[in-house]
């Protein structure tokens, strides 16, 4: 109650006391309790006001304390540098694996493609069926050559049986010349003993004589043509004789040739037949390891879409270290302007963070659970 107020009652109270002949001293005592009273609250009064004073500047100092003790230890100036940093640097982790990991991508593609390409142009080439093919066709060529040769050898067969059935002839000819040699002794046997009875008949036998003279010189005629015959027939018998030997060695020659290179040819093409044996299994094991290549990669590249969960993940982490930074920022510019900082609320941030999430496996990681590894089986699928 103000002093003035009090005066005045106490005032009043001596003017109805006096009104009612109140003893003097009554009047008196009420005046002075009346002061007393009055003092004794503005003392309480000033008492509280300054102990709220107090306790405000207690708070006050407390709290200044705290935030230079905060600032001392430098973690909100180094939350508030060092968070930015940390958002670049996984910016710059998530553009770079991302630009890796599409780069492989599109390189694996380029394989898987090509693997693809080659597969399909060996089935639709048909290069095993070619092949066989060539085989075919180059082992009826040369059985053709075979063939060819066996019949020349058989042309050369029968030119040596001619040559052969010459010779025999020459043998004809070699008797004949000696018959003919054989005749012309008889007939000149015959000439003389005309002559012989033609000189003992005298002058009557003389016409004989000219004619068995006649005989004598054709029987020389023939002896010697019978002789050259024999000499001709006997050149002509050594040179057929050197030619059917030749010609037989030749013969013998030529079909041992053939029979040789009949062997070769078939260990050619046996050869050949078992290198496009080789050659088929060999494409065959390759159609099939391309096939498992070409799988593989596929498999790859699924498994490389890893970089779309962990960018999401990354890109997640950065928006709650920029949220943390601006709340960080926020109570700086707080108590820069004397205002009293917002607490942060772990729960309430947790929540927040929890609701953001994308994969399974951050809300694994996040109530304490073991992350999932890149290769277990998840329901969603990233393009």
């Amino acid at each position: 109650m103000p002093l003035p107020s009090v005066l005045f009652g106490s005032g009043s109270i001596v003017l109805v006391g006096g009104l009612q002949r109140l003893p003097v001293t009554l009047a008196i005592a009420l005046l002075f309790l009346g002061l007393g009273t009055t003092v004794l609250l503005s003392s309480l009064i000033r008492a509280r006001d300054k102990a709220f004073q107090t306790l405000d500047e207690q708070a006050q100092a407390d709290r200044a304390t705290a935030e230079k003790a905060l600032c001392q230890c430098g973690l909100e100036p180094t939350c508030r540098g060092v968070l930015p940093v940390w958002s670049g640097q996984i910016d710059f982790a998530r553009e770079h694996t991302e630009d890796a990991i599409t780069a492989l991508t599109e390189r694996f593609a380029s394989l898987a493609q090509r693997v693809e390409q080659a597969l399909a142009s060996s089935r639709e080439g048909g290069a095993d069926t070619a092949l066989v093919d060539l085989l075919g066709n180059s082992q009826q060529e040369l059985d053709s050559v075979i063939g060819a040769l066996r019949t020349a050898l058989a042309n050369k067969s029968a030119l040596l049986q001619q040559v052969t059935e010459l010779a025999n002839l020459t043998e004809q000819l070699r008797a004949m010349a000696l018959d003919v040699g054989n005749i012309a002794k008889q007939t000149n046997l015959v000439a003389l003993n005309a002559a012989i009875e033609a000189a003992r008949a005298g002058e009557v036998g003389r016409g004989f004589a000219v004619v068995a003279d006649e005989i004598r010189k054709l029987s020389s005629l023939s002896g010697e043509t019978g002789k050259r015959i024999g000499e001709t027939v006997e050149t002509v018998s050594a040179a057929i004789a050197g030619t059917l030997a030749i010609s037989r060695q030749y013969a013998d020659q030529d079909e041992a040739t053939v029979d040789h290179s009949g062997q070769v040819i078939e260990q050619v093409i046996q050869r050949f037949r078992d290198a496009t044996d080789a050659l088929l299994g060999s494409s065959r094991l390759l159609r099939e390891e391309s096939a498992a290549v070409g799988h593989e990669v596929a498999e790859v590249l699924v498994a490389l879409q890893f970089q779309d969960r962990v960018s999401q993940v990354l890109v997640l982490v950065r928006n709650d270290l920029e949220r943390l930074h601006r709340h960080i920022g926020q109570r700086g510019d707080d108590r820069d302007a004397g205002r009293t900082p917002q607490p942060i609320d772990a729960d309430a941030w947790l929540d927040q963070l929890a609701r953001t999430y994308t994969v399974p496996e951050q809300h694994a990681v996040h109530h304490g659970g073991a992350h999932r590894t890149a290769s277990s089986e998840s329901d969603i699928t990233f393009f």
